[in-house]
């Protein structure tokens, strides 16, 4: 027999499927939850793993984090392995060569079983099809979240299309966005178990001021600086605001590009004869989303998108908003809170950041109203809830209900 329990976040009720037998969420017995993911070193997918295990010890669960890692990485100085540990988060590293798949599902299930696992949570397409099998094969039953779909060439194509079918085998799948729930749903097979949960987050609580953020980021005055956070890959847009700063109006701005990928060393040579915005390359900076106040405005150019784990962080900050109105984003924000663009418009981003710099006391009015949404309408406790709803109504179903 299935229930349904019901929780909101910003403003929207998003439905949680329940086994009635005992849906008692405050129940107090812990349990134990293996967290897997490839990480990359940088990502907003790799900040929703970190806070989920904070928040999920802290409610009483025992929660293993599992990273699969090239065999060439040093887990010793990866990001997410360095914070997991500062946290107090136990974390497991396997590192495989590159496409020996079998050595790396028989590594995942001995953790699964040395773990002794209520439930695994898989996070990115590598776990959802790898730890998807393993699970499987151990009979445990498998949360998978969906952070998003890069789109692109045929070959990440194939991968979205096997992470899809990897889904057929979970007890669960849950989306951070609306949108993507839709998508989700559209296979018969997956769509009884589509659990929206957007991404909330934990709050900030000490933000460095202004000039010191400008500091630790090495950037210069007190001129217009504008950040963009994310990976340099085709679906978050990189090439979209780079165009956009390349116009001439945009010369008194300083462009902040943050994070790592693919599109960087191209977009990086084309920014060295543009006669726009100075254009600086950060690379990857741990946490720096206690940053943001740095800048006089956050933009987000993605083409797709779930729940943006940034978006939350720059409202967090207080900091004005340029986004594109994609995936979830206009689930979060609306034009109280943000300026909303069409994805693949570099002249309506560089319209919208313009207005944000000459109408500051506008923007300040968005960004004010954006932080107090988030305040008013983002419970992280609710968040943590709903994953142990999640949790809770998979381990109670019998090994032949779940697949």
């Amino acid at each position: 027999m299935v229930d349904t329990d019901y929780y909101s976040i910003f403003g929207g009720q998003y439905r949680l499927l329940m086994i009635a037998v005992d849906p008692d969420p405050n129940d107090p017995k812990g349990l134990r939850i293996l967290q897997l993911t490839a990480p990359a070193e940088f990502g907003g997918l790799e900040t929703v793993v970190s806070q989920l295990s904070v928040g999920l010890i802290r409610r009483g669960h025992t929660i293993c984090v599992g990273c699969v890692l090239d065999e060439s990485a040093d887990p010793a100085i990866h990001p997410l392995v360095q914070e997991l540990e500062m946290s107090g988060v136990p974390v497991e590293v396997i590192q495989v060569p590159s496409r020996a798949y079998r050595q790396e599902g028989a590594a995942v299930r001995a953790l699964i079983r040395w773990f002794d696992a209520s439930v695994v949570h898989t996070h990115g397409y590598h776990c959802d099809v790898i730890g998807g099998r393993s699970a499987v094969d151990t009979d445990v039953p498998r949360v998978a979240s969906v952070h998003g779909f890069t789109g692109g060439g045929w070959k990440n194509r194939v991968y979205e299309l096997l992470q899809r079918r990897s889904y057929r085998s979970a007890a669960a799948v849950i989306a951070v966005s609306r949108p993507l729930a839709a998508l989700l749903s559209a296979d018969r097979s997956v769509a009884s178990r589509v659990h929206v949960i957007p991404n909330a987050g934990i709050r900030q609580a000490d933000w460095p001021a202004r000039d010191a953020a400008r500091i630790e980021l090495g950037i210069e005055g007190d001129g217009f600086a504008i950040g963009w956070l994310g990976r340099m890959s085709l679906e978050k847009g990189p090439d979209v605001v780079v165009e956009a700063m390349a116009d001439p109006r945009a010369v008194d701005f300083r462009l902040c590009m943050i994070g790592e990928g693919p599109l960087r060393p191209a977009l990086e040579r084309a920014s060295a004869i543009s006669v726009g915005a100075e254009i600086s390359w950060l690379g990857g900076v741990p946490k720096v989303g206690r940053l943001l106040k740095a800048f006089d405005v956050v933009v987000l150019s993605s083409r797709t998108e779930g729940t943006p784990m940034v978006l939350l962080e720059a409202m967090d900050a207080g900091v004005p908003l340029v986004a594109t109105r994609v995936g979830g984003v206009p689930d979060i924000v609306g034009p109280e809170e943000a300026l909303l663009v069409e994805p693949d418009d570099p002249q309506a981003l560089l319209s919208a950041i313009l207005d944000v710099s000459i109408n500051r006391e506008a923007a300040k009015r968005r960004a004010d109203n954006a932080t107090k949404r988030l305040e008013s309408q983002c419970d992280p406790d609710a968040w943590l809830a709903a994953h142990e709803n999640v949790y809770r109504s998979v381990v109670r179903v019998s090994p032949s209900e779940r697949h």
